[in-house]
């Protein structure tokens, strides 16, 4: 209350004390009359403390963090025990391998939810990574702020290439202390479409594995890549690494296949008794045994009898080709075996020990 309305009201409540003194009962309207201007004044006075009084800052909606920019805002901080930077695809617009028109214009669009616990603000950025990057902005500013378990669409302007072929492009996201984050193992999603015309000539070369291991489920290790049971019943996961050599990580990836050679090696009946061999996508490092049940998806390759393995190459769908193409730039991929069962539980020993090449198919 200013100084000013605190001496209007003690000057209406003493004329009525004065009022009172001389003899000169005020009426019951005027005394109304002046009781509604205290009130008044009392109800102005609140209203403009209200409205000196400081706001608390809010975290922004979903919607004004998709529309407005904020134009100012506290610098992110790690609000629960998870990683500060993680996120997830939601959707996006034009699907990989969308036939554009040579020189054609297009936007491309992601969708991606914030599943960390840092606020991404306005100095956060959409940067480009490598690849084709189709005559868009390298560094665009998010719009507006996205909180933990909110989900922002980003929108860039592109150009087809005008060589026929498929073209890929890959992009980040960027923390103002320059982090490089994204949905997949090395921080990037991408955007991939096809010029039609003459198709490139399409190139394969088979890499074989780099490095190999083992865990079981009671904490035992091997230094082979062996599948299947012991005979104390314990689970093994096999681990191998392939390394791409000096394949470039600007080649599309068209292709990508499982070759078990024959000289793999087995006991009793791992597939009788244990299911399918499935091989899934894990960033497992160097073996150890925190390493079982360290993987997680769909697998890229099944295979579920001997005879799968003597067949030949085993290609795998648009997953195993999006894994392979999204580990170029890290020079490796790393997979894990697991049958379908642990164990049958049988006190017999089943297991596989393979020895594969993983062939690629690819346009540069």
């Amino acid at each position: 209350m200013s100084k000013h309305q605190l001496f209007l009201i003690l000057m209406l409540c003493a004329s009525l004390i004065l009022g009172a003194c001389n003899g000169n009962e005020p009426s019951v309207e005027g005394l109304q009359h002046t009781a509604e201007a205290i009130a008044e004044t009392m109800v102005a006075a609140r209203i403009s403390a209200t409205s000196r009084a400081a706001v608390p800052t809010a975290t922004p909606t979903a919607e004004e963090a998709t529309s407005t920019p904020t134009p100012s805002g506290p610098t992110p901080t790690q609000i629960d025990d998870g990683p500060c930077l993680a996120v997830s695809l939601s959707d996006e617009s034009i699907p990989d391998d969308t036939v554009l028109q040579p020189g054609q214009a297009f936007e491309k669009g992601w969708v991606l939810t914030n599943l960390g616990g840092c606020t991404w603000t306005e100095d956060y950025d959409l940067v480009f990574h490598h690849g084709n990057d189709m005559q868009a902005v390298h560094v665009t500013p998010l719009p507006g702020w996205v909180a933990p378990g909110q989900s922002i669409t980003l929108t860039l302007d592109m150009v087809a290439p005008t060589e026929p072929g498929s073209h890929i492009g890959f992009w980040s996201l960027r923390s103002p202390d320059g982090g490089i984050f994204g949905p997949s193992a090395n921080g990037t999603f991408w955007v991939r479409i096809t010029v039609p015309g003459a198709t490139p000539t399409s190139q394969a070369r088979s890499f074989g594995w780099s490095g190999a291991g083992a865990a079981a489920s009671n904490g035992d290790l091997d230094t082979e890549a062996r599948i299947g049971d012991g005979t104390g019943n314990e689970s093994w996961q096999g681990f191998l690494t392939f390394s791409f050599g000096n394949l470039s990580d600007e080649a599309t990836v068209t292709g990508a296949a499982l070759y078990i050679t024959d000289d793999y090696i087995y006991a009793s009946d791992p597939f009788g008794s244990l299911g399918c061999m499935n091989v899934y996508l894990s960033f497992h490092g160097a073996v150890d045994a925190g390493d079982y049940d360290n993987y997680g998806g769909s697998p890229l390759w099944r295979f579920c009898s001997l005879g799968d393995l003597t067949g030949g190459a085993v290609y795998g769908g648009s997953d195993a080709v999006s894994a392979v193409q999204n580990a170029l730039p890290s020079g490796v991929i790393q997979l894990t075996f697991v049958f379908d069962n642990a164990t049958d539980s049988d006190g017999i020993q089943d297991h596989i020990l393979v020895d594969p090449f993983l062939a690629v198919s690819y346009y540069e």
